[in-house]
């Protein structure tokens, strides 16, 4: 039996707010919304070249680019839409989709444990998981593909369970969205199926044509992303398998990072009293396992246990991990074997928000020490990216006297440019026509080109003829307010628009 213990002396209203787990929910939200939207803002005077990838994938309105499926571009460039070029929309949006993930853990712990205040614990929980800290302020691939996962895990459970049409359809389409975030979605439906094959339920659904019906509905929506896969040479796959191997991940440092995340939400379901040091190692490694149990372990842990031990074969960034310690908390909440009073439940979240917010006093202390002892920005996002953007804007205007349409060179520094250009321009990342097919020489020779880069960037030999044919000029500005601090530098040349045709470089 759930008991209650209210609070002597308290507020009538403030003891009911501690009564309901849905008002401890939008409480979890809040301060996550919050916090990791605000926190960045004061921390840094730019934005993380992921961020600044997606926002210009999603400003040519792509299907697939070289690296990913870009769902979270299009999502970017609808928000730039309805709130601007902004910092705060940057980092709103990455905890919106932080918070939706939140609440789909809620939703699907609450089917699982049957148990509303255990499902709000372990929701809780996930404020001491690494992925819902720090690197929660990039809205990338990674975070875009957070809520659908979890949603799509929720649907399925609720597929199972109802066997309503309806919902076998939402999961369909969730798990299309899923993959239009990113490939890496295909791991967790791939599991779905196997679930299908094994689980009672599942076989009882097979019998039924709902299950059918959402196949070819998901079949039908990847479609599109099949074709466009098709056209760029399967780019991101080829990505991928390249950018792996850079990672250069050792299995035990993937292992002993994967350990650590694991750990510190049973930390703090000690912290919070909840548990002894010696019970911890039974949430674990439990003697049993109930059927919803085992649907966590199947579809919210193997997809963990199948990346580490990939990586004794290939490389695996610990961050394509990002979804799927989601389930993390249910598991652990799920294994305690006891129904959770309210006032532990309210402990559980006071401590993971005071753990969280260690996360970002670690980060604000580590940011602002970096800035004030360097002499040069420690971080791309650390430039002025507003001002040197502005100042290019304006030498472009009186040099050519039209609009700005493509920047072109690395994505940390002229993509920053491209973002913040008044014009929104086009950006031609490393002027490689493979990386931005959107570019071509008629454009080039029609709207002109801005090439920018850091001095002594070895990269520089790609511009070609651009730099014998056009003067390279230098732009310096101050970064930082520090005495210690030197003004930053780079350099441009602006190839002005053609009248007679092409500029003459050959792609």
């Amino acid at each position: 039996m759930q008991t209650i213990a209210y609070r002597i002396g308290a507020p009538a209203g403030l003891n009911d707010f501690w009564q309901r787990p849905l008002s401890l929910l939008l409480l979890i939200c809040t301060y996550q919304f919050a916090v990791w939207t605000v926190a960045p803002l004061i921390m840094t005077q730019g934005l993380h070249v992921n961020i600044l990838s997606v926002a210009l994938w999603g400003r040519e309105w792509l299907l697939v680019s070289y690296k990913h499926p870009n769902l979270p571009g299009w999502v970017f460039e609808i928000a730039e839409g309805l709130f601007g070029y902004t910092t705060v929309m940057a980092y709103a949006l990455s905890q919106t989709f932080v918070i939706a993930t939140l609440i789909f853990v809620y939703l699907l712990a609450a089917d699982i444990l049957r148990d509303r205040f255990q499902a709000l614990a372990a929701t809780a929980l996930l404020l001491g998981v690494f992925y819902f800290s720090v690197p929660s302020i990039v809205f990338n691939h990674n975070i875009a593909q957070m809520p659908f996962w979890v949603a799509f895990l929720w649907l399925f459970n609720r597929s199972l369970t109802s066997g309503g049409a309806i919902y076998w359809l939402l999961t369909a389409l969730t798990a299309a969205l899923s993959m239009y975030a990113k490939l890496s979605s295909g791991l967790i439906i791939a599991l779905a199926v196997v679930w299908l094959a094994i689980d009672p339920r599942g076989r009882a659904a097979l019998r039924t044509t709902p299950p059918y019906i959402a196949a070819l509905a998901f079949t039908v929506s990847l479609v599109p992303l099949a074709y466009a896969l098709w056209v760029s040479g399967l780019q991101p796959i080829a990505y991928a398998a390249a950018r792996g191997e850079k990672a250069n991940t050792d299995p035990a440092q993937l292992i002993a990072a994967v350990a650590a995340i694991l750990i510190f939400p049973a930390i703090i379901l000690w912290l919070a009293g909840t548990v002894k040091l010696r019970e911890i190692p039974r949430l674990f490694w439990p003697k049993t396992l109930s059927r919803n149990l085992r649907f966590v372990v199947m579809l919210g842990l193997l997809p963990i246990a199948f990346c580490v031990f990939a990586s004794f074969f290939a490389s695996i960034r610990i961050l394509w991990l990002t979804p799927m310690f989601s389930l993390w908390g249910i598991y652990l909440i799920g294994n305690l074997g006891r129904s959770l009073t309210s006032q532990q439940v309210n402990r559980i979240t006071v401590v993971a928000i005071a753990v969280n917010f260690l996360a970002i006093a670690g980060y604000g202390t580590f940011a602002s020490a970096q800035i004030y002892l360097a002499t040069t920005p420690p971080r791309w996002e650390d430039w002025p990216q507003q001002r040197i953007a502005a100042e290019l804007d304006r030498r472009w205007a009186e040099r050519v006297g039209a609009p700005l349409r493509i920047v072109a060179g690395a994505t940390h520094l002229a993509g920053a440019v491209a973002f913040w250009s008044s014009g929104e321009p086009s950006f031609f990342e490393n002027l490689d026509p493979s990386l931005s097919p959107w570019i071509t020489e008629e454009r080039i020779a029609r709207d002109g080109m801005l090439i920018v880069w850091r001095p002594g960037d070895p990269s520089v030999q790609r511009f070609g003829k651009y730099l014998t044919r056009y003067a390279t000029e230098t732009l310096t500005l101050p970064w930082s307010d520090s005495t210690r601090a030197w003004p930053v530098t780079l350099d441009y040349l602006i190839v002005a628009p053609s009248r007679g045709g092409a500029n003459g470089f050959a792609f």
